[in-house]
């Protein structure tokens, strides 16, 4: 086909991610005098997304610290991370957190709250490929309070079996307990309370 004078753009569609290319251009005038000039190694293909890995806190996790460092490990084997373009979001705010080609960090300035908290972390690299990695955790700094009434405060008995009322509560709520006759729970098991 014919090609117009001044500079052309070329697309290579058969190209693969982490192949290296070379080109050849030869041009022939009128007088059929000739040039040519080869380039290459050319830009290597990246259609795939840096990876994320090793959040902390870790997903799901319960954790008693209310200002916990808050970050994800990056690996771009392509064109490297974008880090203008990459975000982390807390609870659904963008957070100025400390960007590197293979790190994420960011450390609340103030107490989060005793809840669940949702992290949003969007990664790009140079080349336009995006991804986005959601993890949540806990902040749960209270500690469980309770109390046990045994035989409804009776100072005695006549029966061998006696009314024993356990309440406990907890910010978010109390998950399981030990109940145990021995003061050091030797051989005891954690038990759902609900």
């Amino acid at each position: 086909g014919a090609v117009s004078k001044g500079i052309e753009t070329y697309t290579d569609a058969t190209a693969t991610t982490g192949t290296s290319y070379y080109y050849k251009v030869e041009a022939l005038d009128g007088a059929y005098s000739s040039f040519s000039i080869e380039a290459g190694p050319a830009a290597a293909v990246d259609n795939l997304s840096p990876r994320v890995s090793n959040q902390t806190p870790a997903p799901s996790i319960y954790i008693n610290n209310p200002t916990p460092v808050i970050s994800a490990s990056l690996t771009e084997t392509g064109s490297g991370v974008d880090t203008t373009g990459t975000q982390l979001s807390l609870d659904g705010e963008l957070v100025a957190a400390t960007i590197s080609a293979t790190s994420v960090t960011y450390t609340p300035i103030s107490p989060l709250a005793e809840r669940q908290h949702i992290i949003s972390l969007v990664v790009k690299d140079l080349a336009g490929n995006a991804d986005t990695i959601v993890w949540s955790f806990y902040v749960d700094t209270s500690l469980p309070t309770g109390s046990i009434l045994i035989n409804s405060d009776a100072a005695s008995t006549p029966s061998r079996e006696a009314p024993l009322t356990l309440s406990a509560s907890e910010s978010l709520g109390v998950d399981s307990i030990i109940l145990s006759e021995n003061s050091d729970l030797a051989g005891d098991l954690w038990e759902t309370f609900s």
